[in-house]
């Protein structure tokens, strides 16, 4: 599968609101798509379970020169990176629906990849969710 931009959608894009997405990894903003990536991981529990994840990260190329950090998730085997401007617009979120397809994938994990990447102030609203359990 080919990491095509989606027409009008430049690697200078920040998001449906503008604000950027948050670095699984670190904690720290990417300003732009064109600094991000989506991690596919695999984490080997101690039960042995193995576990996949999609983690959306700072791209290694976005990093300051001689910046050595580099956004990982911890005790995680990377098995694919796809850039972050593959997975935007309409052919991005044509990708993603055909993941949902594949019953290797984790479907939570894909949905969340969805609505972070393609639903205006979802990024900056998902630390603050309240479920209908906290409610009462």
């Amino acid at each position: 599968m080919g990491c095509d931009m989606e027409p009008g959608i430049p690697g200078n894009y920040s998001g449906a609101d503008g604000e950027g997405w948050v670095c699984d990894a670190c904690g720290a903003r990417i300003n732009i798509a064109a600094d991000g990536c989506v991690q596919w991981v695999r984490l080997d529990r101690e039960e042995g379970r193995v576990i996949f994840e999609l983690h959306l990260v700072h791209a290694d190329n976005s990093r300051p020169p001689g910046d050595e950090l580099k956004c990982t998730v911890d005790g995680a085997n990377t098995i694919a990176t796809y850039p972050l401007v593959g997975l935007l617009g309409a052919t991005g979120l044509q990708r993603l629906f055909e993941f949902t397809a594949n019953p290797n994938w984790p479907l939570e994990e894909v949905l969340e990849m969805m609505r972070r990447l393609h639903m205006e102030g979802y990024e900056a609203r998902r630390f603050h969710q309240v479920s209908f359990d906290d409610l009462g």
